[in-house]
């Protein structure tokens, strides 16, 4: 019972307060035509979690190959005498894979960086669940809208990066500079000892 009651208390307070927002900034992509201004919000905590649990969250891994001499012959291991493995980057199958791995994930995390940008609406809507192949299909559908949208690759590796640059608001820079100073007054202020 009290477990139970553990898991129904207050949330946790944040600089005194029970929520707090995540960063967003606005991004204008210029156009001929007029440029367009939207709206990117940092990646929720469990983000990745939510991808690995639908199954998009790891990239393809390349097929495995028999590693050969400049003869084209088979090397085989000395002590085993099996044929040594390589992993096959040059696999069609597996170029295709990853390829499709990379646009998904770039769609899938550019969607939710705009989830809350209420001039983008999407005709592709998300699956309730957490059916791989439903999952799957949502991404593909994002790919082909962002291509019609007219974004180019680059540009949605650009509003991914800024989405990964506006993930904290933490200057690391003054922490450090901040526990360094107050280390150093502590040292500073701390009773020199008796030798």
């Amino acid at each position: 019972a009290a477990f139970i009651s553990l898991l129904q208390s207050e949330p946790m307070l944040i600089g005194g307060k029970k929520l707090i927002e995540r960063n967003s900034v606005p991004v204008t992509i210029k156009r001929p035509s007029g440029n367009v201004t939207l709206t990117l919000t940092s990646l929720p905590l469990g983000w990745e979690e939510r991808l690995d649990a639908v199954g998009l969250a790891s990239p393809p891994s390349p097929p495995l190959k028999p590693l050969l001499n400049a003869d084209r012959t088979v090397v085989l291991n000395p002590l085993t005498k099996r044929a040594e493995i390589t992993e096959d980057r040059g696999d069609p199958a597996y170029l295709r894979a990853r390829s499709l791995y990379y646009n998904r994930s770039l769609s899938l995390k550019a969607r939710e960086l705009l989830r809350g940008d209420p001039q983008v609406m999407f005709d592709a809507s998300e699956p309730h669940g957490s059916d791989a192949k439903a999952w799957a299909a949502y991404a593909d559908s994002l790919v082909e809208e962002f291509k019609s949208s007219g974004l180019s690759l680059e540009e949605l590796q650009q509003l991914c990066e800024i989405g990964d640059e506006i993930a904290t608001t933490i200057n690391t820079k003054s922490v450090v500079d901040g526990f360094l100073l107050s280390h150093s007054k502590r040292e500073a202020e701390a009773p020199a000892s008796a030798s």
